[in-house]
């Protein structure tokens, strides 16, 4: 659980536009479960409190109505859940698996989120990435485990939205390498005229999960 007390690692960075080809916005205070189980021994159950059956095969993400999730490894899932709702997720998933082999560990204090959105956003990340992310290799709602220059990161491609035909990433990076990974796609982004960010630009630095 994030200590409602901190803010996000990003939060003097203001989201960063180049028009329609590149957008960078942190996308803050994720709830993030790391599920480790056999599939055969914990999938139906938590499919139940997930609203979708886990990932199966490497590259593979589900969309529940509780959470969303990624394949890791054979036995283990990034679950991403809505802002706040990190405990009642840990507290359904220990109900619902009691009696198997598994562990639920929360990692919403580990990481933030950046989305990269735009025409260009493939093109930007392909600078920086060493994963294929040529549509044929990479479509919406894959996701991989990659390093981005020398940061660990998950990149996830969310769904095209109806009628928008540019994709957004999104990647999951350590709170430490956070500001390291911002300024790689900061710089990424001249290319198509965005200015380079640095600290300082302050953005409106609020908690959603605490009243306005």
């Amino acid at each position: 659980m994030i200590d409602p007390r901190w803010l996000s690692p990003l939060v003097s960075h203001a989201p960063i536009s180049a028009g329609d080809n590149v957008r960078i916005a942190e996308k803050p205070y994720l709830g993030a479960l790391l599920l480790r189980g056999d599939l055969a021994e914990i999938g139906d159950n938590a499919a139940d409190v997930l609203g979708a059956s886990l990932p199966a095969a490497v590259g593979e993400t589900a969309i529940g109505t509780g959470a969303s999730a990624m394949w890791v490894s054979p036995d283990e899932w990034l679950l991403v859940s809505p802002t706040g709702a990190e405990q009642v997720l840990i507290g359904s998933l220990e109900q619902a698996l009691a009696g198997t082999h598994h562990q639920v560990v929360d990692v919403s204090d580990y990481y933030t989120a950046v989305d990269i959105s735009g025409r260009r956003a493939r093109d930007l990340l392909s600078k920086l990435l060493v994963a294929d992310l040529h549509p044929r290799a990479f479509a919406a709602q894959r996701a991989v485990a990659t390093v981005l220059a020398k940061a660990s990161v998950w990149v996830w491609m969310l769904s095209v939205e109806e009628g928008v035909a540019d994709p957004t990433f999104r990647i999951f990076v350590r709170r430490s390498m956070a500001h390291y990974v911002w300024g790689l796609l900061a710089s990424a982004a001249r290319e198509w005229g965005a200015r380079s960010d640095a600290p300082g630009s302050q953005r409106v630095a609020h908690d959603p999960r605490s009243p306005s």
